[in-house]
């Protein structure tokens, strides 16, 4: 039974490796497109900038390179 277990979660574990590099994926083209959006709005250079923070936070996180990203609203 234990091996039973050992090899689920194993599998289990991998699945959910794929779902997180998916995820990743998609918030990094979902700040791209803020992004873009925000520039073309011609908002202040503030806020321009930590927008372009984010996306490049969220760049390098899916990226696989074991940054991750400390959350906070666009």
């Amino acid at each position: 039974m234990s091996t039973t277990i050992s090899i689920h979660a194993t599998v289990h574990v991998g699945e959910l490796s794929q779902e997180i590099a998916y995820l990743r994926n998609r918030n990094l083209i979902l700040a791209q497109a803020l992004y873009e959006s925000e520039i073309e709005r011609e908002r202040p250079a503030e806020e321009v900038e930590r927008i372009s923070k984010h996306a490049n936070i969220c760049e390098a996180d899916a990226g696989g390179d074991g940054v991750e990203w400390q959350g906070g609203d666009v």
